[in-house]
């Protein structure tokens, strides 16, 4: 299939280039007057598939026929990055947000339809060290996909392409399940980043397990602080 992928950053320079790589046609899509920043080969270092180099084009706005749009960008930058993919040019294609959350999922289907939004998730951590370069920092990458009928035999296929390019996939039949999942699955990192009092992500990372970290991160958990409301830094992508 064809892929289009709307944030190259760590999250989608990852599943771009590991699906370049496997020899799927990529265009990654970039914020207006950001194009000359990229090359023509993507740079990814990975935990899992190792260090290599793969074809990618890159545009600023959708451009031809594409199969999937990957949709990797920051909930926060969601709305003005949908320019790049007015509803008239996806066609028949279908995007696959890999936001973390809930809520997107209904604007994106409010923009689209139904019938061409596949909700997905996907656990990874990874990060852009600069245009055109990731590095993959955790040693899992897994996506998880929840088709209705009219995206079943897309979700099917795109898992069998993410699978054969290195990466985990599993199509989930219990979309509220796998968006909340997530979530779950999230908490213990920000709470942990939380506790830290606010350190570097790596101390807070290395403190993931560590004697006292959890709780310490129930406690703040429990007493609604608004310290609570510290996000994860945004250098490095954990999703």
């Amino acid at each position: 299939m064809r892929h289009a992928v709307l944030g190259a950053g760590g999250v989608g320079g990852l599943v771009g280039g590991a699906l370049a790589k496997a020899g799927h046609p990529v265009t990654l899509l970039v914020r207006p007057g950001r194009r000359d920043h990229y090359p023509a080969r993507l740079s990814v270092q990975s935990e899992t598939l190792g260090g290599f180099e793969a074809p990618v084009r890159v545009a600023d706005r959708l451009d031809g026929r594409f199969d999937v749009v990957w949709i990797t960008v920051k909930a926060t930058a969601l709305e003005e990055a949908l320019g790049a993919v007015p509803p008239e040019e996806l066609g028949g294609g279908v995007v696959v947000p890999l936001l973390n959350g809930v809520d997107h999922v209904a604007r994106l289907r409010e923009r689209y339809g139904s019938e061409r939004v596949l909700p997905g998730t996907i656990r990874v951590e990874a990060e852009q060290v600069e245009p055109g370069r990731v590095r993959q920092l955790s040693a899992f990458a897994d996506v998880q996909v929840a088709p209705g009928p009219a995206t079943r035999a897309r979700a099917e296929t795109l898992c069998e392409e993410l699978r054969g390019a290195g990466l985990g996939c599993e199509v989930r039949d219990d979309e509220v399940t796998m968006l909340w999942g997530k979530l779950c699955f999230l908490a213990p990192f920000a709470l942990a980043t939380t506790a830290s009092g606010g350190r570097s992500e790596s101390s807070a990372r290395s403190r993931v397990g560590g004697p006292g970290w959890t709780d310490a991160s129930a406690r703040l958990a429990r007493s609604g602080s608004p310290r609570g409301q510290r996000s994860l830094p945004s250098r490095s992508s954990r999703r």
